[in-house]
């Protein structure tokens, strides 16, 4: 009630097999969460290395999950900026700040606050791409194929649940976590390069009835 109407024309789009573009997306998501793991991994033990703290690592888990009581703020935002702009500015500002740790890290002369700050926006930025890219699929597809391709992104993303934990416990096992890092920030830009080529047409939009602040406060 009092949101934008908002339609968009699917038919045009490709049959399943050969929607190129709502693949590269899922591929590219898929990458990324890959990547996104293996940081899990590491971060704690990044932390216990610098302060030798459990503390310290609760704190950097706190932080990396408190952005989701901004969910509403994420979901308005998604709803109102280009889609695919939001994404690949996501994509970019998390390569740029995890590579960024994973180099002071490797150069012994990340600190503990640095890394902080690090884990709470990167925890924005995260949530604000999960929910425009939930966003952009049915966008993508023809609305009968859309749950089978939620269904087949949900595989994606429970198998890198499944695995990449483990390809990084070996990784870290045998090299620096550092590393682990640089191989997330590599996978942001893989996933930024994914996107670059996909074309999303945005719904039409009709003047919005309420201000943004209004909107925000419904969400919550």
């Amino acid at each position: 009630m009092g949101e934008p109407e908002r339609s968009i024309e699917t038919k045009h789009l490709p049959e399943l097999k050969r929607n190129y573009p709502v693949f590269r997306l899922m591929g590219s998501n898929l990458v990324s969460f890959f990547g996104d793991q293996i940081y899990l991994i590491a971060i704690p033990l990044i932390v216990l290395a610098i302060t030798g703290s459990p503390l310290s690592m609760g704190i950097v888990a706190a932080l990396e999950r408190l952005p989701v009581l901004f969910q509403p703020i994420a979901g308005v935002l998604a709803d109102r900026l280009n889609r695919r702009g939001v994404l690949l500015a996501c994509d970019i500002a998390r390569a740029i700040l995890v590579g960024v740790l994973g180099i002071l890290y490797l150069q012994d002369s990340l600190m503990i606050w640095e890394l902080y700050i690090g884990a709470f926006i990167i925890g924005l930025i995260t949530q604000l791409y999960n929910t425009s890219q939930f966003a952009t699929i049915p966008q993508l597809v023809r609305k009968e194929n859309l749950q089978i391709i939620n269904s087949i992104n949900s595989g994606f993303l429970n198998t890198a649940v499944f695995i990449a934990p483990g390809v990084g416990g070996l990784l870290i096992s045998f090299y620096n976590p550092g590393y682990a890092l640089m191989i997330n920030s590599f996978s942001f830009l893989v996933a930024f390069l994914a996107i670059i080529t996909i074309s999303i047409d945005e719904p039409s939009k009709k003047e919005y009835n309420h201000s943004f602040l209004y909107e925000i406060r419904e969400g919550f």
